[in-house]
């Protein structure tokens, strides 16, 4: 967690009174298991941009600027958001969870243009396309829909989430970039 320790101490950057970590990469790159690994040594709150999609590329942009970066600038100490039923499901109960002085935001897209001043830190995770497409269906199984449902939807995501890659290139704008191939824990 060295690398990560000093990217952090170089940034001035907050939110209120918050040091914002983003964690970027493609669909199953290993975003969300990267957030829960560092969230406890750094006491970090996780917010997830799935929780805010309604599964269309980027569509959760409006919703995390105003149910999540607007409170935090505001002052606020506490947030709540209602997350996403994803593929149908019934919906989960509303999120409630304090701000933190370190909050981690992970998603496709985190590192977007329009939000980089809001992060403290960039993490972007390189991981192959072929081998997030394989995790995420394989993941998605567990919902129960038909897995060429799930592999066309995957599919079309993917095409989304590279065309961001490339317009953005969200890997050469990170403070660190880990591979999402071997275990993250020697990586930061």
């Amino acid at each position: 967690m060295e690398r990560l320790q000093n990217a952090i101490a170089k940034s001035a950057v907050r939110v209120g009174g918050s040091v914002f970590i983003a964690i970027d990469g493609l669909g199953a790159s290993g975003k969300s298991t990267l957030a829960s690994l560092i969230a406890a040594p750094l006491e970090a709150g996780i917010i997830r941009l799935d929780d805010l999609s309604d599964a269309q590329s980027f569509s959760w942009m409006p919703r995390l600027k105003t149910e999540i970066l607007a409170p935090i600038s505001n002052g606020a100490t506490r947030l709540q958001y209602q997350p996403t039923a994803w593929w149908g499901q019934k919906p989960p109960p509303p999120i409630e969870q304090p701000i933190t002085p370190m909050m981690i935001i992970e998603g496709v897209g985190a590192h977007h243009p329009s939000l980089r001043r809001f992060w403290s830190v960039a993490i972007f995770i390189d991981a192959p396309p072929a081998l997030c497409l394989q995790r995420g269906v394989s993941r998605d199984l567990a919902s129960g829909r038909p897995k060429n449902e799930i592999e066309r939807q995957w599919r079309k995501w993917q095409a989304d989430e590279l065309t961001y890659m490339k317009a953005h290139e969200p890997a050469a704008n990170a403070d660190l970039v880990v591979d999402g191939t071997t275990p993250f824990e020697n990586q930061l």
